[in-house]
């Protein structure tokens, strides 16, 4: 059984980050008034050490870090409460509310985080999986030089296709989500390998692999798309195998469930009724997450339009500033949302972070902060999290500055009290 690694082994035990910097940090950031309830949070794991569990089951660009959702909990949750997430994202929230032994709820906009995020947190029958799975590649063999009208027409529709992908690509892929989407009964099964395939359509593809931003590489070679759905789901497969071994150990059973929905209305949830919220929203300017994955939504037969219309308002690829209003507009609804189902007293999580457009420093937190002081919440603690690995090169771009005497862009975890 895979063994989770102990918190402790997550986090810096003694910071290098001198009291001088953490103070100028404050300062540029517009947040020097919470200068005494500040504290650093340096995570010192590596990106790989941190896919334990189902962390790693997809590629997921601006992820929340596992230790950070799970410290939360610790700090301001109760042991065998429950957690929301709102925001859920690609589930982290979720595994970690598992592993700390909390009921959990998930949130998203998206379809596609909210299929994610089940799959992580829902035990398989590996035996049916793995039956379902040859089923998959006997059809798929016979089906693949001859696919049927009914198996083409199954190629979204996205725009400029042909530069994206070749059309061989397309035809396997057509053909491989055909047999998983009709042949295959069980949901739960059909569930996992959808995220399996989702997990290789960007391999599959003609664009960068490595980029949140999607941008064209013309050096890449029509691939063997099934030997790339084999790979990933091998690797999942014995994860889950992992997952299930473990959560048979714990014994005790922490219901998870979760919804797509949009943040700024959770309608299923009654007033005063949430012990603690813990969440990642997207960061202006950062990623649009309907753009990011724009191609696994397609090819899975998601609206994207419709996804797209109901996100966050920021300013990904635009560039102006002045969107920032937007964007904490749409923030200040949902925290109003947040403090309508918080239990008095209970807390909310948050993770954030400012942002560079042509080195103009945009303060996002502090103006979330004050829309949010406006609602009623209070400023508990804030966290500096100091990254020391980062997952893409434009956020490590983000996240380095060239002025201010050498202030990183930090995120901020905000703690805020109802």
């Amino acid at each position: 059984m895979e063994q989770i690694p102990i918190q402790e082994s997550f986090w810096a035990t003694e910071s290098s980050i001198s009291s001088d910097y953490i103070s100028r940090v404050l300062k540029v950031a517009q947040l020097d008034a919470f200068r005494d309830k500040s504290e650093v949070w340096q995570i010192i794991a590596t990106s790989q050490k941190l896919r334990y569990l189902t962390h790693g089951f997809f590629r997921y660009y601006g992820k929340f870090p596992p230790p950070i959702a799970r410290k939360l909990m610790e700090l301001y949750g109760k042991p065998g409460g429950v957690v929301l997430d709102p925001m859920v994202g690609s589930g982290t929230s979720l595994v970690e509310a598992l592993v700390a032994g909390y009921k959990s709820i998930g949130c998203d906009v998206n379809p596609l985080s909210v299929l994610m995020s089940k799959v992580k947190v829902t035990p398989v029958n590996l035996s049916r999986l793995n039956d379902n799975f040859k089923m998959v590649k006997e059809q798929y063999t016979k089906k693949r030089r001859n696919p049927s009208q009914k198996m083409i027409d199954g190629i979204p529709i996205i725009r400029n296709i042909n530069h994206w992908f070749f059309q061989e690509t397309c035809e396997d892929l057509a053909v491989l989500k055909h047999l998983i989407m009709t042949n295959i009964d069980d949901s739960i099964t059909r569930d996992f390998l959808s995220v399996t395939f989702a997990g290789i359509i960007r391999r599959s593809s003609r664009a960068s692999n490595g980029m949140g931003r999607i941008f064209f590489d013309g050096g890449k070679e029509p691939p063997d798309v099934f030997a790339l759905f084999e790979k990933q789901y091998n690797s999942m497969f014995k994860t889950m195998q992992q997952c299930n071994d473990y959560l048979r150990a714990r014994g005790e059973e922490f219901p998870v469930s979760v919804h797509e929905v949009d943040a700024r209305k959770i309608d299923f949830i009654d007033d005063n009724e949430i012990e603690l919220i813990v969440t990642h929203p997207p960061y202006f300017n950062l990623y649009k997450y309907s753009r990011v994955f724009s191609f696994e939504l397609h090819w899975l037969g998601f609206d994207y339009k419709g996804i797209r219309d109901k996100e966050i308002r920021e300013a990904f690829k635009v560039g102006k500033p002045e969107k920032v209003d937007d964007y904490v507009e749409d923030m200040a609804d949902v925290l109003k949302e947040y403090y309508r189902i918080l239990k008095p007293n209970s807390y909310l999580g948050l993770m954030i972070g400012d942002t560079l457009i042509r080195d103009e420093r945009i303060c996002t937190t502090s103006k979330t902060i004050v829309r949010a002081e406006e609602l009623g919440f209070r400023v508990k603690k804030l966290y500096l999290r100091i990254p020391k690995f980062t997952e893409a090169t434009y956020a490590t771009a983000q996240r380095r500055t060239k002025k201010d005497l050498g202030v990183a862009l930090n995120d901020f975890v905000v703690v805020l009290k109802k």
